[in-house]
Parts: structure tokens; sequence; C-alpha cells
């Protein structure tokens, strides 16, 4: 039992995000510059934020394809891609802490979002400690809505004996963040 309790400590340790990002989710208040990157796409081609948003505000999604909290939230940004493309949004996915196939997954969804691969040092950039990351990006490169600031169970019941807003729930409560956000960004 030691061993397995060892094993489990350096499995964690070795995982951690540096100390530095483990405290940057706070340093990405609403009103911070969100951190511009460059990763690859799923055929080798460049994915870059802010540039590939073209001025206008944009989702930015930190994802694995084993997380169900993910999982549950992507048929709602897909809703959100197609309900305000023409108005310019886009929905970039970056896949972080994954050895799945994020593309096979996007694809066999048909999910057409903007999806860049191995974003793990870009997410602790963005101060992302657990997935899914959630950001609101506006035109200018500025966050409007980081999901790590707020607390959902201020906005969602938590059902009878939980004390963690189940994946589902979670997804249509920050969809409902994200939507609300951009409408803000939108109407301005």
């Amino acid at each position: 039992m030691k061993a397995l309790s060892t094993l489990l400590a350096l499995i964690c340790l070795l995982t951690a995000p540096p100390a530095e990002a483990r405290d940057a989710a706070a340093a990405l208040p609403h009103g911070a510059d969100a951190p511009a990157w460059t990763l690859p796409g799923p055929s080798g081609q460049p994915v870059e934020f802010p540039g590939d948003a073209d001025g206008r505000p944009a989702v930015v999604f930190f994802w694995a394809t084993w997380c169900p909290w993910c999982k549950a939230l992507m048929p709602h940004l897909q809703s959100i891609r197609e309900d305000y493309a023409d108005r310019g949004v886009r929905v970039f996915a970056v896949s972080v802490w994954d050895d799945g196939d994020p593309a096979g997954y996007v694809e066999r969804n048909g999910y057409d979002f903007e999806l860049a691969l191995e974003g793990d040092d870009v997410a602790y950039g963005y101060g992302v400690t657990g997935t899914p990351g959630l950001f609101v990006v506006d035109g200018d490169g500025t966050v409007a809505m980081n999901r790590f600031l707020i607390d959902l169970t201020e906005r969602v019941e938590l059902p009878p004996g939980r004390d963690s807003v189940p994946p589902a729930q979670s997804a249509r409560a920050w969809a409902a963040l994200v939507r609300e956000s951009l409408d803000t960004l939108l109407a301005d």
C-alpha cells in the first residue's frame, strides 16, 4: 500500500504544472490580455491565436478526449460556433494532456472547430490546470470570460448528495455563460 501511495504521489508531482502556472488562472482575470500562441493543426498547418480570429471575438477551449466535461460541452460549442459564425466568431479547440486522437474525435463527431494540438504549454500560460479550460476573448485579445473565475454552484443547483456540478449540467451552464459573453461583446 505504501508503494502505491508513493507511486501516486510521484505521478501527481511529475504531472503537476509548474508553480507559476498553478496560480496563473488568477493572472488572467476578465480584462487581461490573452496570451498569443501558435500550435500545429491536425494536418501540420499552424493555428495562430489571436491572428486566426481576424479581430473578432473567439472562444478558446482547452480540452482532452478523456474528459467527460469536455465531451458534454463540445456539442454546445458546436452550436455556438454555428449560431455566431455569421458574426465572425470562431471556436479554437486546443487539445491538452491527451494521448488519444483529438483530430479523429473531432472528425467523428462532426465538429468543425479550429483544432490546435499539443497545447499543454499554452494551457499553462492561460492558467489552465484542469479540463475544460474555457475562455471568451474579445476582438482586441482581451479576456472577457474565464470559466475558472466563475463558481457554477452559485448558478446551478447541485443534485442531492453531490458536491460538484455533473458534466451535462456544467456544459449547459458554461455554454450559457459563453453566449452571454459573446452577446455582450457583439452588442458593442
